[in-house]
């Protein structure tokens, strides 16, 4: 069975575009493609969406580009620079590249979300910097800053440094929203860069801009492109903002889909998800359920994102790319069943739980219990069989065995094949065959309680091994 990959940990958007974004890619011509534009047409057309005189905007090569027409130019060795300590990873890679002074301002954990240590930011801006970067809403963490701590923050930064203002997710909040307009206005030293990439979904386009304020672009010593900008990428990205209901109707149903999601994160026992104004969430995994949950993604074709990779600090820190409803079935149903397998805790017991995957996929946490009165040890399992799996044929031949499901699954005894769904049980007597098999996409979640236990006492096909 085939299973179709989910591509949850990527930062792009998992929904489709508009009908004129894809007409305008089919309507490209040979002009199109032939012809330099020296004079960009995207830039009347943002300017007119702004209010903001388009000799203060610029294009670029997707905020990254953005990044590097302000870093390449005013950093270099020993140059201070202010980045936030858990954001956006790329600002720190390239600030280190040219050497540059790297202060950085923290965070507060309020555990149902992030925010900016507003009073350590303000105390590094007493210090000179030629460049603070701040990230609203933040990346990775998802988080935005108010309209009050952003204007503190501007007051607060001397004229002199440049502020670059990342707003690569902008688009999906509700709350927060700044009037950029009005704050390049206000603020002379202020750049606002948006891309294309996330609300609009055109990441292989590789467009951004920038909104500058007064002073922007004599501090990064601006020079137009000499030969004009992708005229596809502008063709294409002036049919997105000509589509706005589209990609509004998009982010309604990723802040419906977050909403359903993060429910059911918190009902995970020792599960943690943030509040994110992005199109992800963040659910932070217990440490003990980390590597199996990345383990069992894979074997379930579904990608997460460990944000370990980006920052020491977020070890066990997941984001999780919002998808279509169906996909985000899938993508609880992984989380719940790594749960559940963990889950199992016995009263009036000090039997050890031991978890290992089999040969054959599926993840057992076992429990061997003692019996006083009749000495023989009772087998308590907990079984996880990942999308497309099974438990393959065997039997035991001096053992009885309950399966209690709480999943759906297909069940095969002596030949006999059946769905058994979520509260059924079957009852398997010694020496009968039997298989289990998984519906496609789903995890097989169920408990087999075994007497007396023999875990050495099976035949059949696969004769599994304890390790």
């Amino acid at each position: 069975m085939v299973i179709k990959m989910i591509h949850a940990d990527k930062d792009e958007l998992n929904f489709p575009p508009s009908i004129k974004v894809t007409e305008a890619l089919s309507s490209c011509d040979i002009e199109t493609l032939s012809r330099y534009q020296k004079d960009p047409l995207m830039l009347e057309v943002l300017a007119k969406k702004h209010g903001v005189d388009k000799e203060r905007i610029f294009l670029e090569q997707g905020v990254i580009g953005v990044i590097h027409r302000v870093f390449d130019y005013i950093l270099s060795p020993q140059t201070p620079v202010i980045l936030p300590e858990l954001g956006f990873p790329y600002y720190h890679k390239l600030a280190s590249h040219h050497k540059a002074k790297i202060t950085t301002f923290s965070f507060h954990d309020k555990q149902n979300s992030f925010s900016y240590n507003i009073i350590d930011l303000l105390d590094k801006l007493q210090h000179k910097s030629n460049v603070l970067v701040l990230i609203d809403p933040e990346g990775p963490l998802g988080f935005s800053t108010s309209n009050n701590d952003l204007q503190k923050i501007l007051e607060a930064t001397p004229e002199e440094t440049l502020v670059l203002l990342d707003q690569t997710h902008e688009g999906f909040r509700e709350d927060n929203v700044k009037d950029i307009t009005s704050l390049v206005n206000s603020f002379p030293n202020l750049l606002v860069a948006r891309a294309f990439s996330k609300f609009y979904g055109l990441a292989g386009v590789r467009i951004a801009y920038a909104l500058c304020g007064e002073n922007v672009k004599e501090m990064i010593n601006f020079n137009e492109r000499y030969l004009g900008f992708d005229n596809i990428a502008q063709q294409v990205a002036t049919a997105a903002l000509d589509s706005e209901e589209h990609y509004k109707e998009n982010a309604q149903i990723i802040r419906e889909e977050k909403k359903r999601f993060n429910l059911a994160i918190r009902e995970l026992p020792s599960y943690r998800v943030l509040e994110t104004d992005n199109h992800s969430s963040i659910v932070v995994v217990p440490e003990n359920q980390s590597l199996f949950l990345r383990e069992q993604a894979e074997a379930a074709g579904i990608a997460i994102r460990h944000l370990g990779d980006y920052h020491d600090k977020l070890t066990n820190f997941y984001r999780v790319t919002m998808c279509p409803s169906d996909e985000m079935d899938r993508i609880i149903d992984l989380f719940e069943s790594v749960s559940w397998l963990y889950d199992l805790d016995v009263k009036n017991s000090n039997a050890a739980s031991v978890i290992n995957t089999r040969d054959a996929g599926y993840t057992v946490n076992r429990k061997e219990i003692h019996c006083e009165h009749s000495n023989f040890l009772m087998g308590l399992h907990r079984l996880i069989v990942p999308p497309g799996g099974n438990v393959p044929t065997h039997n035991h031949p001096d053992q009885d065995e309950l399966f209690e499901f709480h999943s759906r699954a297909y069940f095969e005894l002596d030949g006999n094949r059946f769905e058994v769904q979520p509260g059924q049980w079957v009852n398997v007597k010694p020496g009968q065959n039997h298989y289990i098999e998984t519906l496609p996409n789903r995890f097989a979640r169920f408990i087999p309680l075994r007497f007396p236990y023999q875990p050495e006492k099976v035949q059949g096909v696969y004769n599994p091994t304890e390790k």
